[in-house]
């Protein structure tokens, strides 16, 4: 018997051959096992984004948080700030950005989210804030092929690969 309640959970894998999946650069990876989520939230109103970001598995979003990043702040928080301002004073983007840290093992980003977050709202704090850019920058860049591996070491929670 089928349980369309059930059903509509569950998390959209991506469907791919095994021959992409082994043979996708870092980039097209991360971005493929994303895209669909993001243009679901694309432009639509927060309780679509919550609903959407619930109904992946906790791979799949720590990846899009990682995505957002690279697509939409990679130049630091600053940027991620003027091109989300919807989405950056909720905590929850804030909750997920550190989650997507701890669990593919970059304790940095969960530092430099909390030292961000620390400084945000005060005054004179300009030096402050461009070195957490420049190393949100760099973190972003560097930990690209460690989002992509996780990705390869547990696909499971991201594709569904075909012959």
């Amino acid at each position: 018997m089928s349980h369309p309640e059930r059903n509509a959970m569950q998390p959209e894998l991506v469907k791919m051959s095994v021959e992409d999946f082994e043979s996708m650069d870092d980039l097209s990876l991360c971005r493929a096992c994303v895209w669909d989520a993001s243009m679901k939230m694309r432009g639509t109103d927060n309780e679509t984004r919550s609903r959407v970001y619930g109904s992946l598995t906790e791979g799949q979003r720590a990846v899009f948080m990682f995505w957002v990043l690279n697509a939409r702040g990679p130049r630091g928080f600053t940027q991620l700030h003027e091109q989300l301002p919807h989405l950056v004073y909720e905590d929850s983007f804030w909750d997920g950005l550190r989650a997507a840290g701890r669990l593919v093992g970059v304790p940095e980003l969960v530092t430099l989210t909390d030292a961000f977050l620390a400084l945000r709202d005060q005054e004179g704090n300009e030096d402050a804030i461009a070195k957490l850019d420049a190393a949100l920058a760099q973190l972003i860049r560097r930990e690209l092929p460690r989002f992509s591996a996780f990705i390869r070491a547990h696909p499971g929670q991201f594709v569904q690969l075909d012959s």
